[in-house]
Parts: C-alpha cells; sequence; structure tokens
C-alpha cells in the first residue's frame, strides 16, 4: 500500500479566506475605481484561472494601470496563511507523510503565494488550474493530481472548505475531509478539528497498525486506513462511511 497523500486546497485551507474574490479581488478592483459588477469581476477571475489569460492582462480588464506587477505584488499581500498550518506542516514532516495542493486559482498568484510563504519547501506538489485548465469540480483536475502524483484516490485524503469539491473527490475514492478547521497529528492520528459548523466534532485519521503475522508465517493484508469522526465524547475508533460529513 503506498504511503498517503495529504491533499490540501489553497483558498479556505492553506490560506485563510475562504473566498479570495468576494474577500480581497471585489474589494481591492474598487479601491482603484473598477466600475465592473462582482459578477463580471467574478467571470473574469474565473476565465483567467483556467489560464485563458495572463494575471497582468486580468487587471488590465479591471481597469488597472501604472506598474502592474507593483499592484499585483500590492494586491497579493493582503493574504494570510491559515492558523495552524505551519503546525500541520511539521507534523506531516514528522510523520514522512506527503502533502499536495490541489486549487483553483490564477497560476501567477499561486507560484507568487507559494514563493512568498515558503511552501515549495514544505509541499511536493501543486495542481493549479490555472496551469492545467480545469477548475474543481471538474473531475479533470482531480485526474491530472492523480497523474502527476502516481496515486490513487484511495491513496490521498483530500481536504476542501467547498462541499461540491468534496463530493466530487468522495465519488472518485478519495478519502474526503470539510474543511476549515485545525488539523494536526498526536501519537500517529490525524485529527481535524471542524471550527465553522460544528465545534465539538473532529476527523480522524489513524495509520495502519502492521497487522501480526499469522501462525502459517504469512502476513495479512495490511490495515486499511480509516477516517472516524468523533464529536465530543463519542466512541473511541467511531468508524465513518468515506467522505461522510456531519
Amino acid at each position: 500500500m503506498r504511503e498517503t497523500l495529504v491533499v490540501l486546497d489553497a483558498m479556505g485551507v492553506i490560506y485563510a479566506s475562504q473566498d479570495d474574490v468576494a474577500e480581497l479581488l471585489i474589494p481591492y478592483a474598487r479601491s482603484f475605481g473598477c466600475t465592473l459588477s462582482n459578477r463580471e469581476i467574478e467571470d473574469l477571475y474565473l476565465e483567467c484561472s483556467l489560464g485563458k489569460f495572463s494575471s497582468l492582462a486580468l487587471w488590465q480588464s479591471l481597469g488597472a494601470g501604472g506598474d502592474l506587477h507593483a499592484l499585483e505584488e500590492d494586491y497579493l499581500n493582503g493574504h494570510r496563511l491559515s492558523e495552524g498550518l505551519a503546525d500541520f506542516l511539521g507534523a506531516m514532516d514528522a510523520h514522512n507523510l506527503q502533502v499536495a495542493c490541489l486549487s483553483n486559482d490564477v497560476a501567477e498568484w499561486a507560484l507568487s503565494l507559494r514563493r512568498r510563504f515558503g511552501l515549495n519547501q514544505r509541499l511536493t506538489h501543486w495542481t493549479i488550474s490555472g496551469n492545467v485548465g480545469a477548475r474543481k469540480p471538474d473531475p479533470a483536475i482531480y485526474k491530472h493530481l492523480l497523474s502527476a502524483t502516481g496515486r490513487e484516490p484511495e491513496d490521498s485524503i483530500f481536504v476542501d472548505d467547498r462541499v461540491r469539491n468534496i463530493d466530487i473527490a468522495r465519488d472518485m475514492g478519495f478519502k474526503t475531509v470539510l474543511s476549515p478547521g485545525i488539523v494536526t497529528i498526536i501519537d500517529d492520528t490525524l485529527w481535524h478539528r471542524h471550527s465553522r459548523n460544528c465545534r465539538n466534532a473532529f476527523w480522524v485519521w489513524r495509520r495502519p497498525e502492521r497487522p501480526p503475522l499469522a501462525s502459517s508465517g504469512a502476513r495479512p493484508s495490511p490495515a486499511i486506513p480509516t477516517l472516524s469522526l468523533n464529536r465530543g465524547t463519542a466512541p473511541e475508533n467511531l468508524p465513518v462511511r468515506n467522505g461522510d460529513r456531519w
């Protein structure tokens, strides 16, 4: 069995902003006098995040002038890492678990942000919609991730903050976790605390224990990693179906 790959969404999981268009892009565009409607700004962003034109072309379409490179850097200054991410990545490293990113984003912005926060050294792979021409929940972008990492869905835990993205991943065979929340590892257990809708809910993934040798000397099939859901004082190792959500 391959080592588990933990796949993180960017916005709302790696980065604090859950909807960077509504929370960051539209207000920033308004700050330099953009008169397009919110829907028109979102439509331009969606096209750019599919790689149909560059980020600088997006700023021009929004009516920005002057030094567009400097303007873009100023805009990206609005992003922050999610709380607990550094500890989580440290725990992943300590347990030799690889972490990848699967994100809908403008290619240039995704590259700049991961360089800015030093994430290229922490995550082993990045699949970004602006580079591959497909956005979640299109199955094509999930397949691109699997092809690029050499993994199968059942080898992967996918963490995202949008139900529709989780649904597609679950249907494809990924183990899934609905974010946002705080994720850490304690005693070889990956804990995910959901902090938005369910105050005392935890997703749990336990590393499989190596089974004892059978009497014949042959080793039985290894235990399969399972996701468990604990609600406060729920019984330990409470099993749930792959992708269940509260």
